[in-house]
């Protein structure tokens, strides 16, 4: 709320290149951006100990830039947030813009930046905000019902510097910035017994070790009495959301169910996120023309040097402080084409089982975050999965994910919805209890 510092935003082109940004609406929503073309000279920046991006304001106050060659400029904010509203967290409700950069090549390029200031839970879709009626989808033209706001960090354990630690009911804090990963959680591993450990409230380090953790929970047969997130959470004991939050769900958190579509009335993951409220377990090409994958200047990612994720055979350069449990990573943004409202969420990866394990065996289910020839789903930085509370069968729940191919744009839609093995250790991204 009371960030106004810059944001630097960076592209490649020729020396020859014209290119421009334009403020979107800067008389109405986008009256609090201001444009700077080129960078502070601060010997600080793209260091491991950079300054901080609030001592250094924009203060041109204009809406429109243009220049010539690779693209640099600074966005920022005219002044703090005015958004007083006593339903928000911080007493603030949070506002939203867009930025356009148009780089004028043949054919020319448009590209649409969205802006956001204020920390508070916020929705993105909010109840009664229809879906897209023009097209698929078992929502399609429906009136949402199940909306929730989402808090706009990820989550941690209360002492991120551990391999692995035990957090309190309720014990979890929120990163400080959007793109940071947090910590690994498993869904919940309650059932303490045959000379296995409930690791319930574990905490992972998002980056290390690289390998397999010693006391993982691993047993694939150890959740086989259907116990549901309801079941477990009497007393709330698997919940590691702060008090006032909890992890979202994907319909019923009473009884397992394997069908996403019979339940997307219900699912808050679906009514909160998507444009159109489809079938989740299927391919949805038209929810992709509201999420985008990309690099977030948050006044932390875009002021670090940009380096590969540990453990992740790709070749972007994806992640900042790549080993320390404040990493930062590359990822989407979830938007309303109506509002301008947005959601970041780092594609954090995962650590967790393999896809060679037999039914009854424990052999896969090493906490290991390397990601070799395939054998393992989780690639930092260019996939992310977040827990919801909702189970499929005795041995699965319910997470939305994606997964970003810089050659098969099929690929970055195809997971905007999945299930993962409860002793996979992914990502929480909380909502408001209300």
């Amino acid at each position: 709320d009371n960030q106004t510092g810059e944001r630097i935003i960076v592209g490649t082109a020729s020396p020859t290149t014209p290119w421009k940004v334009d403020v979107d609406d800067p008389s109405g929503s986008g009256n609090w951006l201001t444009l700077a073309v080129g960078r502070h000279n601060n010997a600080t920046l793209y260091t491991p100990m950079p300054d901080n991006a609030e001592n250094y304001p924009v203060t041109s106050g204009v809406t429109h830039i243009e220049a010539v060659g690779d693209i640099v400029f600074r966005i920022g904010a005219t002044g703090i947030n005015p958004q007083t509203d006593a339903n928000y967290d911080t007493g603030k409700r949070p506002r939203y813009a867009t930025v356009t950069l148009t780089v004028l090549t043949n054919p020319v390029k448009v590209y649409t930046l969205y802006c956001r200031q204020g920390e508070s839970a916020d929705y993105l879709f909010r109840n009664n905000d229809a879906s897209d009626p023009l097209r698929g989808g078992t929502g399609s033209g429906a009136v949402r019902t199940a909306s929730k706001r989402f808090s706009p960090y990820n989550l941690k354990g209360t002492v991120p510097s551990m391999t692995y630690w035990d957090t309190p009911i309720a014990g979890g804090e929120f990163v400080e910035y959007p793109t940071q990963a947090g910590s690994f959680w498993q869904w919940g591993t309650d059932l303490a017994g045959g000379g296995k450990t409930a690791n319930l409230r574990y905490a992972y380090h998002p980056t290390s070790p690289v390998g397999a953790i010693s006391g993982w929970d691993r047993d694939y047969n150890y959740h086989a009495n259907n116990d549901t997130w309801h079941e477990f959470t009497g007393n709330n004991r698997l919940e590691t959301c702060p008090p006032g939050w909890r992890r979202p769900m994907a319909g019923d958190t009473t009884s397992l169910h394997d069908n996403v579509a019979a339940n997307a009335a219900d699912s808050e993951v679906m009514q909160s996120l998507f444009y159109n409220t489809f079938d989740g377990s299927t391919l949805n090409v038209d929810n992709a023309n509201y999420r985008y994958w990309g690099y977030y200047a948050d006044g932390y990612f875009d002021r670090y040097p940009i380096d590969y994720g540990v453990g992740t055979p790709v070749s972007i350069r994806n992640a900042v402080e790549p080993r320390s449990e404040k990493v930062a990573y590359f990822g989407v943004i979830y938007t309303n084409p109506n509002t301008k409202a947005s959601l970041f969420v780092p594609a954090s990866g995962s650590r967790k089982t393999s896809s060679t394990y037999t039914n009854g065996s424990d052999d896969g289910f090493s906490g290991s975050l390397y990601a070799s020839a395939g054998s393992y789903e989780t690639n930092t930085g260019i996939e992310y999965y977040y827990w919801t509370s909702s189970a499929k069968d005795s041995y699965i729940a319910w997470m939305w994910a994606g997964g970003y191919s810089a050659t098969n744009s099929a690929d970055r839609i195809a997971r905007q919805y999945g299930y993962g093995y409860r002793t996979s250790g992914v990502s929480v991204r909380c909502v408001r209890d209300e």
